[in-house]
């Protein structure tokens, strides 16, 4: 590029001088010197245009390596800088949306854990309440749940909240009839023995309380 400089600001030089050239012809009386001298002045411009084009060409040829090293390094960078990441406008009521859902499904949690500790709290207050009471010496009690222990001894859930163990599995009640006691009447033997009647059924097994 410093060359094309150097050789334009020659050829600006040599265009001065080739103008000088022309007007000093002017000033030439004789028709055959004067002729001369634009000949002369003709073929220096000659030499001038060429030069001229020559000029353009190279700086032409220098424009275009240019250019093209210039999109060599936006390729690479294009290449080596990671690409951008968009990312979409947030939508405002979606967003409030999102965390009025997320409030409620936390307080429905609250809310659930409460009542979970509520139950407890009323299944140890009953309890402790058993535990402070007396059983009475007779009394009858619905069935809630009946099951049966590892060696087929019936468990039984009454009403007032009581669980009674089978003492011993006797086959009294096969576990396919279990379904239809409904009620109990459970009686105080001698020596703090108990003794449960299994109505309608009108089968009696020997029980203890359940203590856990």
């Amino acid at each position: 590029m410093l060359s094309v400089l150097l050789l334009a600001a020659a050829m600006t030089t040599q265009a001065a001088d080739t103008g000088d050239a022309y007007r000093a012809c002017v000033d030439i009386k004789r028709s055959r010197a004067r002729l001369a001298c634009y000949d002369e002045a003709a073929s220096k411009d000659a030499v001038l245009i060429a030069e001229a084009e020559a000029v353009a060409e190279e700086a032409r040829l220098a424009a275009e390596a240019a250019e093209a090293a210039a999109q060599a390094a936006r390729v690479e960078q294009a290449a080596t800088s990671p690409a951008p990441i968009t990312t979409p406008a947030p939508n405002i009521e979606d967003e409030d949306l999102a965390a009025a859902q997320a409030r409620a499904a936390a307080a429905e949690r609250r809310a659930q854990e409460a009542e979970r500790e509520l139950q407890e709290a009323r299944a140890r207050a009953d309890k402790i309440e058993r535990d402070n009471t007396p059983i009475p010496s007779q009394f009858t009690a619905g069935v809630d749940a009946i099951g049966f222990g590892p060696s087929g001894e019936m468990i039984l859930l009454l009403d007032d909240g009581m669980v009674w163990r089978q003492i011993r599995a006797d086959g009294t009640i096969p576990e396919k009839n279990a379904r239809f006691v409904k009620q109990v009447k459970v009686t105080q033997g001698a020596l703090g023995s108990w003794r449960m009647k299994l109505m309608p059924l009108n089968k009696t097994i020997k029980v203890r309380p359940r203590e856990d």
